[in-house]
């Protein structure tokens, strides 16, 4: 099984092999439970400061996950040939262990869209069907400031969306930090998203 620092590792090497820029990534410690949280904020390579498109990525490592990836280790080192015969034929161990990835897209729209609200969730949902091949679509978030006239005004969007990591096998994070770089690439360049400064 990964520790958390090999998943950590693995992560940050998908995103850069990805195309991605990383900033503000944190490293976070439950002092009681001792579970942990790793997150960094992400961009296309190309887009310049301020970003005005990124995605906020994050998971949780419970303490459970920290000691069975450490005794795992530990048996592995004493005996390996027993400890690959435990994790093949132990039958309390059912299910492969998992943590779930969070992502959340962010963008800020132009102010001139900002009652647009129908076509910008077209064009987004529209996005993510073209980026993505499979059924795991983001969920759209509105925040919205609905004036004394009826008329809406967009306060904050995001596009949220989790995914089962595996901690034994292959995690598959590489194909989903190229989907992140190839969404957020496609996101940037809509009509109604307030551009990077150049």
């Amino acid at each position: 099984m990964k520790t958390y620092e090999q998943f950590v590792g693995e992560m940050i090497a998908a995103a850069q092999a990805a195309g991605l820029h990383i900033y503000q990534n944190k490293n976070r410690l439950e002092t009681r439970s001792l579970d942990r949280e790793f997150s960094f904020f992400c961009t296309p390579r190309a887009h310049q400061q301020p970003y005005q498109t990124s995605a906020y990525m994050f998971f949780e490592w419970s303490s459970v996950l920290t000691a069975e990836s450490l005794r795992e280790r530990e048996e592995a080192a004493q005996q390996p040939i027993l400890a690959v015969m435990r994790s093949a034929d132990d039958e309390t161990v059912k299910d492969e262990p998992c943590t779930q990835l969070h992502i959340q897209y962010e963008f800020e729209v132009a102010e001139n869209f900002q009652t647009m609200t129908d076509e910008i969730n077209q064009q987004l949902l529209t996005i993510f069907r073209k980026s993505m091949g499979h059924t795991n679509v983001p969920v759209i978030k509105w925040e919205l400031i609905i004036q004394a006239s009826g008329e809406n005004h967009i306060s904050k969007i995001s596009a949220q969306q989790h995914w089962s990591i595996p901690l034994l096998s292959d995690s598959g994070v590489g194909p989903i930090m190229l989907e992140v770089n190839d969404v957020l690439i496609a996101i940037g360049e809509l009509p109604f998203i307030k551009k990077d400064a150049q």
